[in-house]
């Protein structure tokens, strides 16, 4: 596995364990479960890093606005 497969799969576990997270609403979780929306938000997430060179906490808020997530 190289270098930004690596990067690419922790980022997305990271962003699968917040969606997932008590403080998610049903809707948010459900997102956590769905292969393909973690993807487009893994890939998001890079871009915005590149950016905005913001956390992973801070580009999930960005993204899910509430009442998604509290």
């Amino acid at each position: 596995m190289n270098l930004h497969n690596y990067l690419f799969q922790v980022t997305r576990e990271q962003i699968k364990s917040i969606l997932l997270s008590p403080e998610s609403c049903d809707m948010v979780k459900e997102w956590g479960n769905q292969e393909q929306v973690l993807d487009e938000l893994t890939e998001g997430y890079f871009k915005f890093k590149k950016e905005h060179h913001g956390n992973i906490n801070e580009y999930i808020s960005w993204r899910v606005e509430p009442p998604y997530f509290h």
